[in-house]
């Protein structure tokens, strides 16, 4: 008959064997905690977890279904990938922050590079730029200037606040780079439907990923009987003209074509200087400049050369205003040439010939009446 060999052991929960209690090399178990002990000679250690939540480096707190072991910086925490405490099955990308500022958890972003071999650049999204869409996800925790962390590009995150939303809302990308449940009336880029509130709560709320790369190019969402067309980058709402204005710009004045249609300067007291425009404008497209004094004439100087300039056709470009007056600029923009074309000049005032357009009939042999 064998001999069976019995370990010293112990019932009792948490209960640990003493140096005195083992000699050098003698084992003994815990079988309430499920761990082995050793004498390795110069103390008791333990050799078994028994369990996960035994290991020195792993915090459990009340594991769910479907959740995963995360690293939060100093432990092994359980967690579902949307950073919640629920099962998820969120699809992650692994990204570093390119943006130069500190992007927080839910943060919409974009993919602005790729470091190698696998780890996106972002930055925040933004819906008034183009080179800023499409969506790539949100992030899934706080992520610091230069630092590495995660997106999710579909499925659920959690442990958000949504106590400013409700359930089911669709959540767009605003133009600074937010989350909101209406359609960004001020976006002059892209509209895009990014995610949906699953669940409302201060802390705990969690949203449903949808991007999917697909956005509208929509200034914004037309009302009834209102006209769009598209300027080549975006949808622009055609029915009222986009206008900026400004008082008196010293020294200069640089174009707006970017986000205006036309521009007024009024009170000018001073030179001005009309720069070359920055923007990249579409080919054909219009712009007006409505210039008045504060009514003394002031002199005008026109950058006529290079790329964005003003190039008179048919005329010249004004010198100066009429003391009191309003001048008038209409131009188009020249994509072969790169410039735009002065096509006419109306001063307030004074007296000028046939503007750009006009008709004028003349006598061949007989008299006209």
């Amino acid at each position: 008959m064998s001999n069976t060999l019995l370990p010293k052991r112990s019932a009792v929960a948490s209960k640990v064997p003493t140096a005195a209690q083992l000699v050098p090399n003698e084992i003994a178990v815990n079988t309430a905690d499920r761990k082995i002990y050793i004498h390795n000679g110069a103390a008791v250690v333990q050799i078994g977890a028994g369990q996960l939540a035994g290991l020195s480096d792993v915090t459990l707190s009340s594991p769910l279904v479907g959740q995963t072991l995360s690293w939060n910086g100093s432990a092994w925490v359980n967690a579902s990938s949307g950073g919640g405490g629920g099962p998820t099955t969120a699809l992650e990308l692994p990204v570093s922050n390119a943006s130069g500022s500190v992007l927080t958890k839910g943060t919409p972003i974009y993919q602005s590079g790729v470091v190698a071999p696998y780890s996106y650049q972002v930055g925040l999204a933004d819906a008034n730029v183009l080179t800023h869409m499409p969506v790539l996800g949100l992030l899934s925790t706080d992520v610091a200037s230069g630092a590495s962390g995660a997106v999710v590009v579909q499925g659920e995150l959690q442990g958000l606040d949504t106590s400013a939303w409700s359930l089911r809302d669709r959540l767009w990308v605003s133009p600074t780079g937010t989350l909101v449940n209406t359609i960004p009336l001020d976006s002059f880029a892209a509209v895009q439907v990014v995610a949906i509130v699953t669940r409302v709560h201060a802390s705990q709320g969690a949203l449903l990923v949808v991007t999917s790369g697909e956005y509208a190019t929509f200034r914004f969402m037309p009302n009834t009987g209102r006209w769009q067309g598209f300027n080549g980058n975006y949808w622009v709402d055609l029915s009222t003209p986009r206008v900026g204005t400004a008082v008196s710009p010293s020294p200069s004045f640089t174009p707006t074509s970017n986000v205006d249609d036309q521009f007024h300067i009024t009170a000018l007291a001073n030179p001005l200087t009309l720069l070359a425009d920055p923007n990249t404008p579409q080919n054909g497209q219009s712009y007006l400049l409505r210039i008045k004094d504060n009514g003394s004439a002031r002199a005008l100087t026109w950058i006529n050369t290079g790329a964005g300039c003003f190039r008179a056709v048919g005329g010249s470009l004004p010198q100066a205003t009429l003391a009191g007056g309003t001048l008038y600029v209409r131009c188009q923009f020249n994509s072969a040439d790169n410039c735009w074309d002065v096509l006419e000049v109306a001063q307030q005032g004074a007296v000028s010939g046939p503007a750009y357009g006009n008709l004028i009939a003349t006598s061949l042999g007989f008299n006209l009446p």
